[in-house]
């Protein structure tokens, strides 16, 4: 079982039906292929084989689908890296995973090659633009034979490595297999009607759990296609849904808002939009309606977090839907409530949501112990808390960890406040959840100075700027004389 297989039998059956848009490019089915097998080949000749760590770390392009299924068909894993992490964050994620080989485009180039140079495993830098100290991508590949043999994988080898701040703690990699990846795909096809005839919207990153497991892999397997843009380029993407007549669009709840809110929505014809997935953080009841009401689109709301390969619940097409529900749990996957004591609980009543099936992770890179934790008796624990109405429709009603999403991206406190800790000025710090209108919530810093020392709201938001991704930069600073502990001197976050 190797999830590249996808691609291969939808070339052989639209080998010059165009399967990736992004700006004037185009790139068809037979051309990819042709491409995922030069860079396969390529690697394969400096001796990255099964087993062995490619990083990524690129926006939203055709090279980047060229990198992943290159490196997933020799066997190798691709550890896949968000585009707005800083040097020490990158060379955190490389060290851990042990990659040899990093690919980016210039968007991360020279993060990437100042963490690699001080990681003597690294072999080489392949950058998509020209990049001082890095190889690039067409030389890389240039005369290297267009047919490559699809390694034979177990499916439970692990073509694809996301690291995340999970339910707890420090960012972790989340090892997927090619069993999750293959019964996620196939399950988001049955459940929204999928075929040759749709084409995606897809802004949301491909690194993220959103873009490649509910958009990359479905759209590949069934020969459909896909228009590639970035989040912030808002009136493109309404030019090329009206453009390429797009029939699908996932986001977050910020971006639909922003939709509404866009002056000159009514200017692009929006109605070749079968659906909306929306997902990330929850969904307000009153975006959903003003979404639907403006564009004539319905918003399926769905559930899931990268330790179950981004998929939980979900709102689907063939099925009744419950606008503020995250839908019924997906078929391939068993949902439930446990109380504190791991027992189920009684429909109606709340609990932590606990998943088992085939869209577990295989578990955290090197984190057996932290493995063990999250999957209690083969169970999912999410750290989310959730019902069941009576007709098996999930809600989320809290956090059980302190986990913070702003439109979308995983924030844990715990790792800000300890990049927070080393400003000389701060004598005691504590993270927290600040509702925002457009991102759902921020993180917001509650902090208390050391005796003398003084600092602003403005100088401390750039100094974690130089030293963290913006999405991890506290929106909010509040300072205070002293902040509130308990009596083991730890800082009481309800209080706060």
């Amino acid at each position: 079982m190797n999830f590249v297989e996808y691609l291969e039998r939808s070339a052989e059956r639209f080998p010059d039906k165009v399967v990736l848009i992004r700006d004037e490019q185009e790139v068809t089915y037979s051309e990819l292929l042709r491409d995922v097998n030069r860079f396969g080949n390529a690697l394969a000749s400096v001796g990255i084989g099964p087993g062995d760590k490619v990083a990524l770390m690129m926006n939203n392009r055709p090279e980047f689908v060229v990198v992943y299924y290159g490196t997933a068909k020799i066997g190798a894993t691709v550890v896949l890296v968000n585009t707005l992490l800083k040097k020490d964050e990158i060379k955190y994620i490389l060290e851990d995973s042990g990659c040899r080989i990093l690919v980016a485009n210039e968007t991360g180039a020279r993060e990437f090659a100042d963490a690699a140079g001080e990681i003597p495993a690294i072999e080489r830098v392949i950058c998509t633009d020209l990049v001082d100290g890095t190889t690039l991508f067409s030389d890389f590949i240039s005369g290297q034979p267009e047919e490559l043999e699809t390694y034979d994988a177990d499916p439970d080898d692990v073509p694809e490595i996301k690291y995340t701040s999970g339910t707890t703690g420090t960012p972790k990699g989340v090892m997927h297999t090619h069993r999750n990846i293959t019964i996620f795909a196939e399950t988001v096809t049955g459940m929204n009607d999928l075929s040759e005839a749709d084409r995606a919207m897809l802004f949301l990153p491909l690194y993220h759990g959103f873009g490649d497991m509910c958009c990359l892999h479905p759209t590949l397997r069934n020969g459909a296609s896909m228009v590639l843009q970035d989040p912030l380029d808002l009136q493109r993407i309404f030019e090329d849904i009206d453009r390429y007549k797009c029939t699908s669009l996932p986001g977050v709840p910020a971006f639909f808002f922003m939709m509404c809110q866009f002056p000159d929505a009514d200017k692009y014809d929006m109605s070749s939009l079968r659906f909306c997935a929306g997902g990330g953080q929850s969904m307000p009841r009153e975006v959903t309606d003003e979404f639907e009401e403006k564009f004539g689109c319905v918003i399926l709301e769905g559930y899931g977090l990268t330790e179950s390969t981004a998929g939980t619940a979900s709102n689907a097409l063939d099925k009744p839907r419950k606008v503020g529900s995250v839908g019924l749990p997906l078929p391939c996957i068993e949902v439930k409530i446990f109380d504190d004591d791991n027992n189920e609980v009684a429909q109606g009543e709340r609990g932590e949501i606990v998943i088992k099936g085939d869209l577990n992770m295989k578990g955290y890179l090197n984190k057996p112990e932290e493995t063990e934790e999250v999957m209690k008796g083969g169970w999912l624990h999410t750290g989310d808390i959730g019902m069941f109405d009576e007709d098996g429709y999930l809600y989320i009603v809290d956090r059980k960890k302190e986990m913070i999403i702003t439109s979308g991206e995983n924030v844990y406190p715990s790792e800000i406040e300890g990049t927070l800790y080393g400003h000389p000025a701060i004598g005691q710090v504590a993270v927290v959840a600040a509702p925002d209108p457009r991102r759902g919530e921020v993180p917001k810093a509650v902090v208390a100075l050391k005796p003398g020392a003084t600092l602003t709201e403005e100088e401390l938001i750039d100094w974690c700027k130089e030293r963290m991704a913006m999405f991890k930069v506290p929106r909010v600073v509040e300072f205070r004389e002293g902040l509130p502990v308990g009596p083991t001197g730890k800082v009481a976050k309800k209080e706060l």
